[in-house]
C-alpha cells in the first residue's frame, strides 16, 4: 500500500504539469464572438503588439485597432517577471502570447479598464509564453467559425 501511495504521489505532479501546459489556440474572431466560453482558460493568441510599458501590452488582430479605439477587439496582458527580463524590447510588432483569459472586472481588475467607462475585450493573466513573430511571417487569416450541428 505504501508503494502505491508513493507511486501516485510521484506521478501526480507530472500529470498536473502535463495538463497545465496545454493551451487552446484561439483566433480573435472566436474570442470576440464568444469571450465567455474562453474565460478562465489558458489560450494562445497571435496578433499585433502595442507596448504600454516595460511589462504590459495590448494584443489586437490588426495593427490599427488600438489607435482607432476599437477597445472591444483588444486584449491586455502583463508579463511575469521572468519574461520581463527575457523580452525587455520585442523586435517585432506581431507576437504569439499565452496566458489565462478573463473578460470580467473581478478577475482582470484595472487590466480591463480602457479610459472612462470603456473596457477591453479581456485580459490575459499569468502569461507564461511569448513568441516574437517576425514581419515576414504571415499569421494567416481569421478562421471561419465552426458550424454547429443543432443550428438552422
Amino acid at each position: 500500500m505504501l508503494k502505491v501511495l508513493l507511486f501516485i504521489s510521484v506521478l501526480m505532479p507530472s500529470f498536473t504539469a502535463l495538463t497545465m501546459d496545454k493551451a487552446i489556440e484561439v483566433s480573435f474572431f472566436q474570442l470576440i464572438n464568444d469571450p465567455e466560453s474562453y474565460s478562465d482558460k489558458r489560450i494562445t493568441l497571435i496578433g499585433y503588439l502595442t507596448r504600454l510599458d516595460e511589462s504590459c501590452g495590448i494584443v489586437a488582430y490588426d495593427g490599427i485597432a488600438h489607435r482607432v479605439g476599437k477597445n472591444y477587439e483588444l486584449v491586455r496582458f502583463c508579463l511575469k517577471e521572468k519574461l520581463r527580463n527575457k523580452y525587455p524590447k520585442l523586435t517585432s510588432d506581431i507576437i504569439s502570447v499565452t496566458g489565462f483569459f478573463y473578460n470580467n472586472e473581478s478577475e482582470c481588475g484595472d487590466l480591463i479598464k480602457y479610459g472612462r467607462g470603456k473596457r477591453y475585450l479581456g485580459c490575459l493573466k499569468n502569461v507564461d509564453y511569448l513568441f516574437d513573430i517576425h514581419p515576414d511571417v504571415d499569421p494567416g487569416p481569421i478562421p471561419a467559425p465552426k458550424k454547429s450541428n443543432g443550428g438552422v
